[in-house]
């Protein structure tokens, strides 16, 4: 086994290179929501695999079979294990290896490839990205902390259409008058979080071969000839890039520990995503057990709260019809970044700020 694999305690599945498993290409962990078909179309995003024998015509096959922890002398998987099929079963913890065919031409019969040469598509994070003229940093912790301009109407605009955290479900406190209408609410705990950080939506940089993060933003957006660097921050910072989370799952939304599971590699279908997690010490609260009980694993659908004008507090609200929902797509990119980011080769370690 090539390297050190010091991520492997916060997973329960390993994927492992070729059938002598001498290198970890990607892991998570079991959840309800993860699948095999899930799981597929993740390593999908993440594997490059060369091509062999110096052919590029040839169709390679590759698929995942069940495996045994490796060890020192531990017997090689053989030759004849049945592939795992991408279908909805749960997805079981354990280790598994990618097996690999190659079709060659005229109809030959396939060629196993004991070892295929995969590389891994993870991504820097973005704190570590370089910066060009005019473009902000950012932090993993904290990716839209960075200092951009920022529209009030945002907070205001998020806040009225959601009503509550659209993941736990709390709402903030109210007061209401002799007439039971709304005269206050307390917001304290909540945050109106940027679903692409506001600060990255612009920039023309971004990890190796890969798009840049303009190149990501934009393509989340059905017309989008119209964005472009100059008006992109523009366009994140309106109500389709937020949503309205408690404080303490801003946190972990920002720091990539949970994501809104949507198709990546087909269109959204018009379903409540579901919350999914890739460590197994992250975002606790999610987790099987954790300090809430009975804690949502969807997206929830919003409540809005209409404050009535007063005389001290003119209106300044508009109808809740006119403001815009969430674009899907942006949660597609969110959940992109995280399955490079943890799921990819030995995962990564926040604290100690490095891929593995």
């Amino acid at each position: 086994m090539a390297g050190v694999y010091r991520n492997r305690w916060d997973r329960d599945i390993h994927i492992w290179s070729g059938l002598d498993m001498d290198q970890i290409l990607a892991g998570c962990i079991t959840q309800e929501s993860l699948t095999y078909s899930v799981l597929y179309s993740w390593l999908r995003t993440i594997f490059v695999i060369k091509p062999q024998r110096g052919s590029s015509s040839q169709l390679e096959v590759w698929y995942l079979v069940p495996a045994t922890e490796p060890s020192p002398g531990a017997p090689l998987i053989g030759d004849n294990s049945h592939p795992l099929a991408p279908t909805d079963q749960r997805v079981i913890g354990g280790h598994y290896a990618v097996k690999m065919f190659v079709h060659p031409r005229h109809g030959a019969a396939p060629v196993f490839i004991r070892d295929p040469e995969i590389q891994i598509r993870g991504f820097t994070p973005r704190s570590r990205l370089p910066s060009r003229a005019n473009s902000s940093g950012g932090s993993l912790d904290s990716p839209s902390s960075s200092v951009a301009r920022r529209d009030p109407s945002f907070r205001r605009d998020v806040r009225q259409r959601d009503g509550h955290c659209r993941l736990s479900g709390t709402a903030p406190g109210c007061a209401t008058d002799n007439l039971g209408q709304i005269a206050h609410i307390n917001y304290t705990g909540f945050q109106a979080a940027h679903i692409f950080p506001l600060a990255f939506a612009h920039r023309d940089d971004g990890p190796p071969d890969e798009e840049t993060h303009f190149e990501a933003f934009r393509g989340c957006w059905a017309s989008n000839s119209n964005i472009t660097p100059q008006n992109a921050q523009g366009i994140a910072d309106t109500p389709a890039n937020g949503i309205l989370l408690r404080a303490d799952l801003h946190l972990f939304f920002d720091a990539y520990q949970f994501a809104l599971l949507v198709p990546v590699d087909q269109e959204w279908v018009p379903t409540p995503p579901q919350v999914i997690r890739f460590n197994l010490s992250a975002a606790p609260l999610f987790s099987d057990g954790g300090p809430i009980q009975g804690m949502p694993w969807h997206l929830l659908p919003p409540k809005p709260l209409i404050l009535l004008p007063t005389s001290l507090q003119p209106t300044r609200y508009q109808p809740v019809s006119t403001i815009d929902s969430i674009n899907m797509n942006l949660f597609r990119q969110h959940l992109l970044y995280c399955i490079k980011l943890h799921v990819a080769g030995g995962g990564y370690i926040p604290d100690r700020k490095r891929r593995l």
